[in-house]
């Protein structure tokens, strides 16, 4: 099996908004991002784009305040569209909104923020109704905790809150893995930080949803680096192409891109990384192999955010 090795990028000319920890979903042609407006908690806010299969141009709708916040991470299936933050500038209560798209406005039709946890950096995955998130049970390095949801309406109905590892800075995606023999296989895959050291080294996990919990597999290094984020394209075949970017240290520079091929239990095959643009805090959607689209800001604080999108051709 011959693999292709990394994403070929069509570079932004321009930033499409100004803010800080930009964050991406994609669904179909849609894709959705949500931001914080300032460099600390405060007013958050959301585009809705629009991806074009045939030139790979994003056009971005204008900027919707949501809520007030930090951390906002955003995932979509379809026209719905979950976003969870920490209510503060630190450790403390987390929220969740779920919301609709409306494409031809385009705009996003939200329910109130429920509280539902309480902890630091969520991240959240999403497939069909199912939801998974994943957060550090504490302000620093330490223990890291997920919860399975399902969405119903405008709310969620979580699992409990499970331990699963001791890191930072987690994130998670989420995608069917159905077959013949398993067809509600649903595949969860999450990066982190090994430490809160920006450079340290970068791990995964592979699990499988069931009910409420997730067989996850033991962590595994992959890399080195800071603020991991992972996708997975949804239509490669057999198994799955993940998609992962980091930052190369801790502080604004080269970003690095990397691509994993999941087919079964718990490791995932990695390419070669490649840096592929200057900046900070990248984060990255993927919807089949026709929509990639990654986002981040410039520098390490509030100021302008660009986004960059592919396609991928997968595994051969």
């Amino acid at each position: 099996m011959a693999h292709a090795q990394t994403l070929v990028w069509n570079l932004s000319d321009a930033p499409y908004d100004i803010g800080y920890n930009p964050s991406v979903a994609m669904s179909g042609l849609t894709a959705v991002e949500v931001h914080n407006g300032q460099a600390g908690f405060g007013p958050m806010w959301y585009h809705v784009g629009a991806y074009n299969g045939d030139t790979g141009a994003l056009t971005w709708g204008p900027p919707y305040n949501y809520d007030n916040g930090y951390n906002p991470s955003v995932a979509t299936s379809g026209s719905i569209v979950v976003e969870v933050h920490n209510g503060q500038a630190g450790y403390g209560p987390m929220w969740y909104h779920v919301g609709y798209v409306v494409p031809l406005q385009p705009n996003i039709i939200w329910g109130p923020a429920f509280s539902y946890d309480n902890g630091y950096n969520p991240s959240i995955g999403m497939v069909g109704s199912t939801v998974v998130e994943v957060h550090n049970g504490q302000a620093g390095y330490g223990p890291m905790w997920y919860h399975v949801g399902q969405v119903n309406g405008f709310t969620i109905n979580w699992g409990h809150s499970i331990p699963y590892d001791s890191g930072w800075n987690p994130s998670v995606a989420l995608t069917s893995c159905s077959t013949a023999s398993n067809p509600n296989c649903l595949l969860a895959v999450e990066v982190h930080n090994y430490e809160q050291t920006p450079g340290a080294a970068l791990l995964y996990h592979v699990g499988q949803v069931s009910g409420s919990t997730i067989n996850l597999g033991g962590a595994s290094t992959y890399d080195v680096g800071w603020n991991p984020k992972v996708a997975i394209v949804s239509s490669c075949g057999e198994g799955s192409t993940i998609l992962e970017v980091h930052n190369g240290s801790g502080a604004p520079g080269e970003m690095w891109s990397q691509v994993g091929f999941w087919s079964s239990g718990s490791t995932i095959e990695w390419e070669t990384a490649y840096g592929y643009a200057s900046g900070w805090n990248p984060s990255i959607a993927a919807a089949g192999t026709s929509a990639i689209v990654e986002v981040h800001n410039q520098d390490s604080t509030f100021g302008p955010m660009w986004s960059l999108t592919t396609f991928f051709p997968c595994f051969q």
